[in-house]
């Protein structure tokens, strides 16, 4: 009862604070998680912003909602799911019971499921880690929360080893002036390889509003995604691609490598979702279903 109390408290602090804001506020330090997987073979889906008790009842919401989840991976054939928080709305996020129960029905899907926090449930989600996971041992097979900020993909091939192996062969130019045109040449052939191979290196990185707590729609969607990129440019690439929910709406801007994936939800009668296939090219989809009974 205590916790619920502190935590309505927070929220109430944290949304008169935000209202007083005039710019986006992000905070600089951020924790990652890594999902290993095959580029060649693995296929997600991301779905976000579920809601669940904007509208209609939870107990009643619920098992359509992961009905509809069901249609989706038979329909896309998706080998793993990426879920990017708000999967509750309002103080049903305050519910321990309620993710209890999503998660449980999550696993019923039998598909790797990775599941993350949102401005509205982040709080309760790592409360239902701390304390359902590990302290009672509480395991999920197939449901993994997420208790990092970020989820990253990343190619098993880690560019820094490319680089530093690009400037040890400048330093061998440098010293051996006799084979330097061949040693030229030779450059000129791996970077063509590397060009052609770029998309090998890319890092994906997936987050529901990197811990902005902020509004974000229409023509401020755009300016966010220059905010981050700007404050995390020592970790994020200019190749990099960062993929977010909380919008409610779906966005893409491919030469920046900016995308909003939209809104997955029973309660807003919307199914918005992105398909990330490392295999095709483009590998990312924003895509968009009809409800099935």
């Amino acid at each position: 009862m205590y916790w619920v109390l502190i935590n309505i408290l927070m929220l109430s602090l944290m949304s008169k604070v935000n209202s007083k804001k005039k710019h986006f506020i992000v905070p600089s330090n951020l924790t990652i998680y890594e999902i290993p997987f095959n580029f060649t073979k693995d296929k997600f889906g991301l779905i976000s912003d579920f809601h669940l008790g904007h509208q209609f009842p939870i107990n009643e919401s619920i098992p359509l909602l992961i009905k509809q989840i069901q249609y989706l991976i038979d329909e896309e054939n998706i080998s793993s799911l990426i879920i990017l928080g708000d999967s509750f709305d309002g103080l049903y996020s305050l519910q321990n019971v309620m993710f209890e129960n999503l998660l449980k029905q999550l696993e019923t899907l039998r598909k790797n499921i990775f599941l993350i926090g949102g401005n509205h449930d982040r709080i309760t989600l790592l409360d239902h880690y701390n304390f359902h996971i590990k302290n009672h041992d509480q395991k999920y097979k197939y449901v993994n929360i997420i208790t990092n900020d970020i989820i990253r993909l990343k190619h098993p091939i880690d560019t820094s080893k490319v680089f530093n192996k690009e400037n040890e062969k400048d330093k061998e130019n440098e010293k051996d002036k006799e084979n330097e045109k061949d040693k030229e040449n030779e450059k000129d052939k791996e970077n063509e390889n590397d060009k052609e191979n770029e998309r090998k290196y890319e890092n994906y990185f997936i987050a529901h509003d990197f811990l902005s707590n902020l509004k974000i729609r229409g023509s401020k969607i755009p300016s966010f995604f220059q905010l981050i990129r700007k404050k995390f440019n020592h970790t994020i690439n200019k190749k990099d691609t960062l993929i977010i929910g909380h919008t409610h709406e779906q966005y893409q801007n491919r030469k920046k490598n900016d995308y909003s994936i939209g809104q997955f939800s029973i309660d807003y009668l919307i199914y918005e979702y992105a398909i990330l296939d490392l295999s095709k090219n483009p590998p990312i989809k924003l895509k968009k279903k009809q409800y099935r009974s």
